[in-house]
């Protein structure tokens, strides 16, 4: 199958990603998730991230043979890869310590949470998944133990982009299995 054979609207697909991406920055400051003060995006590696993702999902396509659109898992898997690849978070130029930058975790927050953010979005958008179980969950200790379990393994262990897809799909299905119920019967239905 050829690049030119998948329904893969790049222009639409980048604007969408880099949005997305985006408003989990902001989200992640407005937390206090990330030090905002210290780290901000980067415009041109943000493009650079969206671009390697978008090229990342032309391949995975064509790998498994998908001619619409790929689940959220697998988006959600590899924009994560190719957030921690091209590391769109920077410092602030002259407000961070090098202490402050070895020791910062803000692209690894910004992919875990945007992994989490694309994948509510499609369960509540397409199968009737609710915010509110996703904002009970991520009040609780077991979110923090999975997302600081993440962090580490994206900051100080090897993954893989599939790999990472497998995580978002562990994470859709502990938190959306009505949904993913529903999806799967629409797939098989195809």
């Amino acid at each position: 199958m050829r690049e030119e054979d998948i329904h893969h609207d790049r222009p639409l697909i980048f604007r969408e990603r880099s949005s997305s991406i985006e408003f989990v920055w902001r989200w992640l400051v407005r937390h206090n998730r990330v030090r905002g003060e210290y780290f901000t995006l980067n415009r041109a590696i943000l493009e650079n991230t969206v671009r390697h993702y978008i090229n990342d999902l032309g391949i995975l396509k064509r790998r498994y043979a998908i001619d619409d659109l790929a689940q959220s898992q697998k988006m959600a898997g590899l924009t994560a890869g190719a957030i921690l690849r091209f590391r769109p978070a920077v410092p602030i130029d002259g407000t961070c310590d090098e202490e402050h930058i070895k020791n910062d975790s803000s692209n690894e927050m910004l992919a875990v949470f945007h992994g989490i953010n694309v994948c509510t979005d499609h369960y509540v958008k397409n199968y009737g998944a609710s915010y509110e179980s996703l904002s009970a969950f991520l009040k609780t200790p077991r979110c923090e133990d999975w997302v600081n379990k993440n962090v580490y393994l994206l900051k100080e262990r090897n993954y893989t982009p599939e790999a990472l897809v497998m995580i978002f799909e562990g994470f859709c299905l502990a938190n959306f299995p009505e949904a993913i119920e529903k999806e799967l019967k629409d797939i098989n239905k195809s």
